[in-house]
């Protein structure tokens, strides 16, 4: 797999910068396009989050303030954007591109993303956590597309050492799959796996070897969960490693088994230090 392009939706928020900056060194790193767009919301959809009783005024007063509300971030993702690629090298410039589309942002990340070669997304957190969780639920799983993790600083892309974690689904195979530009020019790779079950006729070591395929060499070590949820004990361990970046499949369960033994992508999106690779 190359990676070609590369998709950012940026809100408008002084936290998405973060992943601005990732995006442009990803282009920098595989000599990508990056497409940065901005959705625009239709104002009147505010309508729908105001509560019984209020009068035409009050509500008119709420379209009014979302509308001034999406015009300042309209504004700000655009200068954003604009300080970014007038800062990038000449060669990088012409590989980046703002583009605006009309509609709610999970929904176009869903549809749009399709045709990327991977997502930036930003890690959940503060006042707009509900609506980036939404962003980045459509895009792991509407797109078929790795998403790139990132939160409060921009994750090593060369000479890092990544840590994989590997259950033999069909999701943790697809990760290693589109993780293979950055596992090329990492400086160390792990496999960390949990009581790998054998009955799909898949090891760790089917993994490992895939890899040397490839010409990465990875250390294959099992988790000790000693009684915590495997998503914390993966994040230990990989912290331990001195992992710069995780890479792994998302959802690998069905919602039911998730909800008996916890989920691991959650654990990891919610509560991981560490950039994540993802893929569903």
């Amino acid at each position: 797999m190359t990676i070609k392009r590369i998709l950012l939706a940026h809100g408008g928020l002084e936290d998405q910068q973060v992943g601005l900056a990732t995006a442009l060194e990803l282009a920098r790193q595989f000599e990508a396009e990056v497409e940065v767009f901005h959705a625009i919301t239709d104002s009147r959809d505010a309508v729908a989050f105001v509560g019984e009783g209020m009068t035409s005024a009050m509500i008119e007063g709420v379209i009014a303030m979302a509308e001034k509300d999406a015009a300042e971030r309209r504004v700000r993702a655009r200068k954003y954007f604009d300080e970014a690629r007038s800062s990038a090298a000449p060669e990088l410039q012409g590989r980046l591109e703002f583009v605006e589309h009309v509609g709610r942002e999970d929904e176009l990340v869903g549809a749009h993303g399709r045709m990327f070669d991977l997502i930036v997304a930003a890690r959940p957190s503060g006042e707009t956590s509900a609506s980036k969780q939404l962003t980045l639920e459509a895009a792991l799983q509407e797109t078929g597309r790795p998403v790139l993790i990132v939160g409060a600083s921009k994750p090593k892309i060369a000479d890092a050492r990544i840590a994989i974690f590997w259950n033999g689904s069909v999701e943790s195979c697809k990760a290693i799959t589109a993780a293979l530009p950055f596992l090329r020019v990492a400086s160390g790779v792990v496999l960390f796996s949990v009581n790998v079950s054998a009955d799909n006729g898949l090891t760790a070591a089917d993994a490992v070897r895939y890899l040397a395929a490839h010409g990465i060499t990875a250390t294959h070590k099992e988790i000790d969960e000693g009684g915590r949820a495997t998503g914390d004990a993966l994040i230990d361990k990989a912290q331990q490693c001195g992992a710069e970046l995780l890479v792994m499949g998302a959802f690998t369960h069905s919602r039911l088994r998730r909800l008996i033994f916890g989920a691991v992508t959650g654990a990891v999106i919610e509560g991981s230090p560490i950039a994540a690779l993802m893929i569903h």
